[in-house]
């Protein structure tokens, strides 16, 4: 706890808990050059139940104290020893210490904390001595602490100290967590996905995988690497990752079974290739189904039904089809909608609040234009899987990246029938206009409910994460993170304990409020009632490092890469797009433990080849994708050549002609435009993540810290 007054918080706190003992900043070393090869040439993992300390992230990186997210970036990334054998910055650098351990109750007890002079102690000795005794004895106190931190490691290298066994049984909530995790701060990564799987969730899986500290790198078919998994799985709690799949439109009641969803999975390039047994430890797929979810909140259980679920900041989204059933029958679905706002009226919402949309438009404007929008499709009939098949077989990204214009012209993809894509039956965003609102409402409160009811940490679909997440988890309290420059939380990453009074309370006064769970009313729940310190609101360096910049702000030192608008993932400007080739996913905003992109759903990862690039091992649905691809592109509704930047386009206007038949040469599909000469000649930012992650697990390159995946064949 820090102590409140005159002194600088970093150097003053009162000494309650167990004790710390803090990581030095790892020091860049000299080899000879006959043992050059010894010098590390990736990041080393974090040590196991190691702790960020916030404390000192907030005093380096809070915006509210004019802190840069480049400086912020810089302590992050030095403190874990990201930049090894790279660093240019020189001089001592121990303010920055921000990772530590807490040694445990029965470590303490075993210490004698009893004063001892230095004439009589032995290097063993300094790390137990009482620190008030050395300040008394005159000692040197500054070489007293770099021994202590010396003999720290040392022990840390050991496995003597910080990662001591221990066994724990699992919670009935989590039945396959590890032996070593703590049931009651389990490591689990939540994400919501509505629909069919596209690219964007597989680069959310596929970066946990190349990040987060697995044991993939162990064989497990070996009985030398079978104890080698014992001896990993003795220190190390893996995290799990797991996917709420929402099968159909947020607003109707699911009614596909568990073995359904497996099939529809399985039949999915994009997802086939989370289901190999190689995964299934760390990866689990769950189905969604709102009542089943609601009903298992204690809070809510008896009164949910009625309240509209699909509230945003006191907009209240209402299904024409709902009130004529309700009209009809006294028992209304219970996913239906209420029409009125929190005042009788619908109120507007400002463009911060919808920012998240990936569009600044008030909440009133969008829902008129999404009711204009299906009276207009009434009169229209058209096949949505013929009109716009690329979108519906692979990533919802067809759009031409560099248009920025949300009018629809003559060459644009048609819209679907009002029953297929009208706002309460759209699944999937498939451009600005045809945004799903519905499931960001609704991914609004699942987050809150599978964190309450499961713990972990909930993560929008839109988040890639960038390095290991070990000393986040460490820190067993709760937290959001900054809304760009307001003082109110983004729930696009949002850990809460389980059970905790912090979700009890949060449901009950979102309950008064007509289950309403938009971030900045989440704020105003909890700044209302004096808890926001419960719910540590993070600075957005972490997991959002280029909001500001796109918002204009801290313009005049930016991060690396600078990122004027969100778009710049995706469509990185001419002057800037020779730079990620070159610096690579090692180069992305590092130290920043994930970035978000803020939807753009449309916006595809990899414009030239937009299909899962796994390799021999999961062909299958490469081939599948290619030959859709394939035959689209023989009747002219791919235009890729003429594309230029924006990759793959469609146009409604393209004939129609029937895909490639099974019997044709596999080897040919796979082969089909894949000389360099014919990709992009500049690889954007996320193209270039994309192909590092599936690298990485074709088994080309090794992951961010080192390990090469192993198949065990």
């Amino acid at each position: 706890m820090r102590a409140q007054g005159l002194f600088d918080a970093a150097q003053f706190t009162v000494p309650v808990g167990l004790p710390r003992e803090y990581l030095p900043i790892p020091q860049l070393k000299t080899f000879a050059p006959q043992n050059a090869s010894q010098a590390p040439a990736y990041p080393p993992r974090p040590f196991p139940n190691s702790i960020l300390d916030l404390d000192i992230v907030m005093d380096y990186c809070d915006f509210s104290t004019n802190q840069y997210v480049r400086d912020c970036l810089e302590i992050l990334r030095m403190g874990a020893g990201l930049d090894v054998n790279k660093r240019a910055r020189r001089g001592k650098a121990d303010r920055w210490r921000h990772l530590y351990f807490e040694k445990s109750t029965a470590e303490v007890e075993q210490e004698s904390w009893t004063p001892t002079t230095a004439a009589t102690t032995t290097a063993d000795d300094w790390t137990q001595v009482d620190m008030l005794g050395l300040l008394a004895n005159d000692t040197d106190f500054e070489s007293t602490i770099r021994r202590r931190q010396a003999d720290t490691l040392k022990k840390l290298q050991d496995h003597s100290i910080g990662v001591t066994p221990k066994t724990f049984t699992p919670h009935p909530s989590h039945p396959t967590a590890d032996p070593t995790c703590d049931p009651d701060h389990p490591k689990i990564f939540h994400i919501f996905w509505t629909g069919p799987f596209t690219d964007k969730p597989y680069i959310a899986l596929s970066s946990f995988l190349f990040t987060q500290n697995l044991g993939l790198h162990i064989d497990p078919q070996e009985d030398q690497n079978s104890r080698a998994k014992s001896d990993f799985l003795a220190k190390v709690c893996r995290p799990q990752l797991w996917i709420w799949c929402n099968p159909g439109p947020a607003s109707l009641l699911p009614s596909a079974s568990v073995e359904k969803m497996y099939e529809t999975l399985q039949d999915n390039p994009w997802s086939a290739p989370f289901l190999h047994p190689r995964f299934k430890e760390v990866i689990k797929f769950k189905l969604w189904n709102t009542t089943e979810q609601l009903d298992a909140i204690p809070e809510l259980k008896e009164h949910w039904r009625g309240k509209p679920v699909f509230n945003s900041g006191g907009v209240k989204y209402s299904n024409p089809d709902e009130k004529k059933k309700a009209k009809s029958s006294p028992t209304t679905s219970p996913m239906a909608a209420v029409a009125v706002g929190a005042n009788g009226e619908e109120e507007a919402l400002s463009g911060e609040e919808l920012g998240r949309f990936g569009e600044a438009m008030k909440g009133e404007d969008a829902i008129a234009q999404d009711n204009a929008i299906a009276e207009e499709l009434k009169t229209v009939s058209i096949d949505w899987d013929q009109a716009h098949p690329a979108i519906a077989t692979f990533s919802n990204s067809s759009p031409p990246r560099k248009s920025t214009n949300t009018s629809r012209s003559a060459t644009s993809p048609a819209e679907p029938t009002a029953g297929a894509d009208d706002l309460f039956h759209r699944v999937g965003s498939t451009s600005s206009q045809g945004y799903d609102r519905l499931s960001t409402v609704l991914s609004d409160m699942v987050r809150f409910v599978v964190t309450y009811r499961f713990g972990g940490i909930y993560l929008d679909a839109d988040t890639v994460l960038l390095r290991d997440w070990e000393e986040l988890w460490g820190w067993k309290g709760q937290f959001a993170y900054r809304w760009s420059r307001l003082e109110s939380y983004n729930t696009a990453v949002l850990k809460l304990n389980r059970n905790s009074a912090m979700g009890s309370f949060l449901f009950k006064t979102a309950l008064q409020n007509g289950l309403d769970f938009h971030p900045m009313t989440i704020s105003k729940y909890t700044k209302d009632a004096y808890v926001e310190p419960l719910l540590l609101r993070l600075p957005d360096a972490l997991f959002d490092p280029a909001w500001l910049n796109t918002e204009y702000y801290q313009r005049d030192r930016p991060p690396f890469p600078y990122f004027k608008r969100f778009e710049d993932f995706f469509d990185t400007p001419n002057e800037e797009d020779a730079v990620p080739a070159v610096a690579g996913m090692e180069g992305f905003f590092k130290g920043a433990f994930s970035y978000h992109f803020h939807n753009f759903w449309w916006e595809p990862f990899d414009p030239r080849r937009s299909w899962p690039d796994l390799g021999p091992r999961f062909i299958a649905g490469e081939r599948k994708a290619r030959r859709k691809v394939k035959s689209l592109t023989a009747a002219g509704r791919l235009h890729a050549e003429s594309a230029g930047p924006t990759g793959v386009s469609v146009s409604s206007s393209d004939p129609v002609v029937a895909p490639l038949q099974e019997e044709d040469d596999d080897d040919s599909i796979i082969d089909w435009r894949d000389d360099v000469s014919d990709d992009e000649r500049d690889l954007g930012w996320a193209t270039v993540l994309k192909r590092t992650f599936e690298a990485y697990l074709r088994g080309e390159r090794p992951n961010y810290y080192g390990e090469w995946l192993d198949w065990g064949e």
